[in-house]
């Protein structure tokens, strides 16, 4: 393929077609990258486009400007000519997709990508509280009243889209264009390898098979690069949730978070996982019993950070030793997850989503066996199929959405595989069943409040409410009535819920709102199923106002949140005495105290939430959209490799790519969608992909081989 590409491209329209995109296209994406305002006002005419706009652009010097455009223009002109090359490429590779059809997918896929990913960095997220500090790194800037969205505001968000599509596209091309050509260099067979070097061979044993001792290893590299921010964490970041929770298990009282009010007869309540909460209490109590409450929640956070780097190291020693993924991959994946400031720091965050993390990436794991096995046809093993319902149903217990995607999961595994499917579809069930048993014994005996309804159902809340505030008039008496028996506040009320929001004034913060204040906590279960029905036609009919119902929802989804849960030791629930966990730091409704390694910590960690090159890898969007797309593009490129007694169907040959390895994602994809369903955004939603980054990187490339 190489050289039919290479003879092809010495072409000479290639080359000067590729020029004559890119000296055009290379002025916008510099103003893509470089332009900013600081106020909206900025769009007011063309004197304060001027004025606000235009002195961004040249912010760094007219030396550093050039530079910018040699190397925009050298990208652009290499990934057009790479696209250019797809029409005329001819040649056969030799086992069997030509060259031509492999390099069509990619120069389609490049497309894609270049349009999807340019809205993630053209869109700016709906609360402006994500941009404190981080206006120079990202680019992204404030919110903008409806009244300052001008000519002009839409003229500069169109230029910055078409920017940024010409240089993702042009990066795309070029970097689809090196997986192809790496996967391919790395399934050629060579006539005479050379000798290995020292280093090269003492790593290419560390990611050998999969070994106890081997996964200690890896897992030991990158808890000892963690390990300072087990010193500046000092002595943990404690968050609402949590707060709430060991004041639950220290008074033996609980209130309901959506009401504030406390519930008589109620130690826990249901909608923080009990299991974390006997957890967190469990530490606590061995604080105060040593002297050091402090010391207690270290213990818990510091143990949770060393679960977590041997869960990893599990994760890259099964790669490669089970899934044959080549040890540079597994090297580079160890150094990213150990040197990458975001894995360190958010561990030493005592929440439920750091508490199960763990677990969770192990259970991942297991998935991925159970995938491989069944597609190869080798025996599962009793150890495995246990495996997944016991460590699925601890992590229900202690993250509730993870069940919920565990169950969907092998819910699509049970219609792709064309084996095990009632095996898959047991997987599906038998926790949830052992989960209810479980819960049904475990909330009595604890006394636990059951959950409310309102949180299953925050978006049709808030959507409905918007469109009663819009469009009241047009619905009929008898919605009117099913929205009534669920929604209980007046539209008058419902448009304060709506309008307002302490950050910016401007746009709807979260569905916490009509969801803690206006939902009938009487309302029955028919009641919820009609008021369902209900909003999916009315949001059918009203999709601009459903959407605008809930503009958090793009927030995981564009590039602007960083992975920082602030810097505190312990914060929230105030009012309800929460200044009895570690009482030395004290904290308010707006601020609470750092401790001294913090305050160093935050520091540091500030100035790489900022750091060119570093920054965008603490990015939210990189992990939520970037990765995800990238690893589907490579799937739907690479020519298919058959191996082991993976059956090769005409639909298969006819492909020639590794669309099937899509199945690897089923869980990752089902995190993601899970987004669309969340009352408010907070970046410990997506921490999962974050942490998964080296499973789902590693689908494009995995060999299946039965090894049994």
């Amino acid at each position: 393929m190489d050289k039919a590409i290479n003879a092809q491209s010495r072409r000479p329209g290639i080359h000067g077609r590729a020029l004559a995109a890119a000296l055009p296209l290379a002025p916008f994406s510099c103003f893509a990258l470089t332009a900013a305002y600081g106020d909206e006002t900025a769009f007011t005419d063309l004197a304060h486009v001027k004025a606000g706009i235009w002195p961004y652009l040249n912010a760094s010097g007219p030396a550093t400007g050039m530079l910018l455009f040699l190397a925009v223009l050298a990208v652009e002109y290499a990934g057009f000519a790479m696209l250019g090359r797809a029409q005329t490429c001819d040649g056969q590779s030799e086992d069997g997709p030509t060259a031509a059809q492999t390099a069509l997918r990619a120069r389609g896929w490049a497309i894609a990508l270049g349009l999807i990913l340019s809205l993630t960095l053209t869109i700016p997220p709906h609360n402006v509280s994500h941009l404190e500090g981080q206006l120079a790194a990202t680019g992204t800037p404030p919110a903008v009243a409806a009244e300052y969205r001008t000519v002009w505001y839409w003229l500069y968000y169109i230029a910055r889209y078409v920017g940024f599509a010409a240089l993702i596209t042009a990066a795309a091309a070029i970097a689809l264009h090196a997986v192809i050509r790496a996967d391919r260099s790395a399934n050629t067979p060579q006539p005479s390898p050379t000798p290995a070097r020292p280093i090269a061979t003492r790593l290419r044993n560390l990611f050998g098979s999969l070994t106890a001792g081997r996964t200690a290893i890896i897992g030991a590299i990158i808890w000892l690069c963690w390990l300072p921010w087990t010193v500046l964490l000092w002595p943990a970041n404690i968050a609402a949730d949590t707060v709430a929770q060991l004041v639950w298990m220290r008074t033996g009282r609980a209130w309901d978070p959506s009401t504030h009010e406390y519930l008589p007869g109620y130690a826990l309540s249901d909608q923080h996982p009990w299991l974390d909460s006997l957890i967190y209490g469990a530490f606590d109590r061995l604080g105060l019993a040593i002297g050091s409450e402090a010391w207690g929640l270290w213990l818990l956070a510091f143990l949770q950070t060393t679960l977590c780097a041997l869960a990893l190291g599990l994760v890259i020693n099964y790669l490669v030793g089970v899934m044959r993924m080549d040890w540079r991959f597994c090297a580079a994946a160890t150094a990213f997850m150990a040197l990458v400031p975001a894995y360190g720091r958010l561990m030493m965050s005592v929440v439920k989503d750091s508490t199960v993390m763990p677990f969770f990436l192990v259970l991942m794991v297991m998935i991925m066996e159970y995938i491989r096995r069944v597609r190869t046809g080798a025996k599962l093993g009793p150890w495995l199929i246990v495996g997944i319902v016991a460590l699925s149903v601890l992590n229900a217990q202690m993250r509730k959405i993870s069940l919920e995607i565990v169950a969907v999961t092998f819910i699509v595994l049970a219609i792709v595989l064309v084996r095990r499917r009632l095996t898959s579809l047991a997987l599906a069930v038998v926790p949830v069943a052992i989960g209810m048993i479980i819960s049904a014994i475990a909330l009595p005996a604890l006394h636990v409040a059951p959950g409310g309804k309102q949180e299953m159902i925050a978006i049709p809340l808030q959507q409905t409410a918007a469109i009663v505030v819009a469009h009241g008039d047009a619905i009929s008496p008898s919605d009117r009535a099913a929205i009534d028996a669920v929604i209980t506040c007046p539209p008058e009320q419902l448009d304060d819920y709506l309008t307002w929001d302490p950050n910016d004034e401007k746009e709807i913060g979260s569905a916490d709102a009509i969801k803690d204040r206006c939902f009938n906590r009487e309302a029955t279960g028919g009641d919820a199923l009609r008021f369902l029905i209900v909003w999916a036609k009315l949001a059918v009919l009203n999709p601009r106002t459903a959407v605008a119902a809930v503009p958090w929802l793009r927030d995981p989804f564009v590039m602007g949140p960083v992975y920082d849960e602030g810097w505190y030791v312990r914060w929230g629930w105030e009012e309800m005495g929460s200044n009895m966990i570690l009482p030395e730091y004290e904290s308010t409704w707006t601020w609470a105290d750092m401790s001294a390694p913090q305050k160093i910590g935050s520091a540091v960690y500030g100035f790489a939430e900022n750091a060119p090159g570093v920054s965008l890898l603490l990015r939210e969007n990189l992990y939520a959209v970037w990765v995800p797309l990238f690893v589907a593009a490579c799937c739907c490129v690479l020519p298919e490799r058959r191996t082991g007694r993976i059956e090769v169907t005409e639909q298969t040959e006819r492909i020639g790519s590794r669309w099937r390895n899509l199945v690897y994602l089923a869980p990752w994809v089902l995190t993601i969608l899970s987004l669309f369903l969340l009352p408010g955004h907070q970046t410990r939603y997506t921490w999962t992909l974050a942490f998964g980054v080296a499973l789902i990187a590693a689908v494009p490339f995995l060999h299946e081989d039965d090894q049994d």
